[in-house]
């Protein structure tokens, strides 16, 4: 048994963990302990584990989602135009999209809070919770029923066809451990906004295919910056996407393996 060695795959994050208590972060430091090496999931879980267990080793495998199967379907999809004449969406407004609950955490509110200083665009939120009456009085307040759409929950078929429709996606969450949909939108060639509390971030290439950004800031000149170079941003995220297949990630985790088991 001793001879056994110990690799934890985690993607937690400062964020996430505020709450512990002393006996659940007493345990953990035991374990960490006894611990050859992390996997981090992400930047963010990096700098978490090396704050927490400074002695630790941590290695980086990044979480992905089954990227083949995204670029096949997506590329069997009608075109953007089709796609939004067949959702009744403008044409001549870019489409801002983001995907996840009606609740606080996710910080939607700010992406209807922008809007009456953006004429040029539409926004699509997808998702549901209990803040949903709260987003439609938003919308009546700012009068932007004819450029807000809140829409429920949909199968992935459906929600493919909206990420081809859209030009930007927006995350900016207060934290989440990582946030598949920004992979997903990337696939799609969406260029992102992605808050620097998700771990997703670790996958943004700064100015090239999306910008991290302070939920709590103003990130309207990022987004007006994105606009502006579209037709770039949108080829660099779809080419950023297509090294992170489950082949790759397999590959890394067998030479984090052999790094553990023969080299230490």
């Amino acid at each position: 048994f001793f001879q056994c060695k110990l690799l934890i795959l985690t993607d937690a994050i400062s964020r996430t963990e505020t709450s512990n208590s002393f006996v659940r972060n007493f345990i953990r430091k035991i374990i960490a302990a006894k611990t050859n090496t992390f996997i981090a999931c992400s930047k963010l879980t990096e700098s978490y584990l090396l704050k927490e267990f400074p002695k630790s080793n941590v290695e980086k495998s990044f979480q992905t989602i089954d990227v083949e199967s995204w670029f096949e379907a997506i590329g069997q999809l009608p075109t953007k135009n089709e796609l939004r004449t067949k959702f009744k969406l403008q044409q001549d407004k870019f489409m801002l999209l983001s995907i996840g609950n009606f609740i606080p955490l996710k910080n939607l509110d700010k992406l209807i809070d922008i809007m009456p200083e953006l004429s040029n665009c539409q926004l699509v939120l997808i998702g549901e919770g209990y803040l949903k009456p709260s987003f439609q009085e938003q919308i009546k307040q700012f009068q932007l029923e004819d450029r807000v759409q809140l829409l429920g929950h949909m199968n992935q078929e459906k929600l493919q066809q909206y990420y081809k429709a859209a030009d930007v996606f927006m995350f900016p969450t207060d934290r989440d451990t990582f946030g598949y949909v920004v992979l997903e939108a990337l696939i799609c060639g969406l260029p992102v906004l992605c808050s620097k509390y998700s771990g997703a971030s670790s996958i943004i290439e700064e100015g090239r295919n999306g910008f991290v950004i302070d939920p709590e800031e103003n990130f309207v000149p990022l987004l007006q910056q994105t606009l502006s170079q579209l037709a770039d941003m949108s080829d660099c995220a779809t080419n950023s996407m297509k090294k992170y297949t489950f082949q790759n990630r397999a590959e890394e985790y067998v030479e984090i393996f052999k790094s553990v088991c023969y080299d230490s």
